[in-house]
């Protein structure tokens, strides 16, 4: 959601001179905003803010309990079945955390924008971590299929397979 109202703000705010809208631009615009303006770029912000704090609260509590079940044997259960593809919500969350901070940068750090060609390796780095944690479990996924030769058409007669494609995507 945050990266929604961050859409939102891309719309909203004039950004001639970077391909997205950023700290500077926003200041730019509310100082020669009306009331109404000024309301719409602080509701935007105010959704960005509360969404990102929001999305890492949420992340912490998922992967506090998704330590916890990798422990128990539901765990080891749901890997041998069809099921395991749910497993690829991780990174699928993970790259969306990236985008977050990505847009928390760019909306609340006056100036980043300059400096922004030494934060891509690092962002590149952490998405190409994601990928590879993506393939890895992606692997043993599909590796069970095929080793075992079972997967089960008949209870995947709905989109949750998809989930893997959409975490690639």
């Amino acid at each position: 959601m945050a990266v929604t109202f961050f859409i939102w703000l891309n719309f909203l705010v004039p950004h001639p001179k970077t391909p997205i809208v950023t700290f500077d631009s926003i200041v730019a615009l509310w100082a020669k905003s009306d009331l109404i303006g000024q309301a719409l770029l602080l509701l935007a912000m105010v959704g960005v803010a509360l969404f990102a704090i929001r999305h890492f609260q949420s992340l912490i509590w998922n992967l506090s309990e998704f330590a916890h079940f990798r422990r128990s044997s539901a765990y080891l259960q749901l890997r041998e079945t069809n099921g395991a593809v749910t497993l690829m919500a991780l990174p699928l969350t993970l790259a969306m955390t990236i985008n977050v901070l990505f847009v928390s940068g760019a909306v609340f750090v006056p100036g980043l924008w300059n400096v922004v060609e030494y934060l891509f390796p690092f962002a590149m780095t952490a998405f190409f971590a994601v990928g590879v944690l993506a393939l890895r479990m992606f692997a043993d996924i599909f590796g069970r299929a095929v080793a075992n030769g079972y997967f089960d058409c008949a209870r995947n007669n709905h989109l949750t397979q998809m989930q893997a494609a959409f975490a690639f995507a």
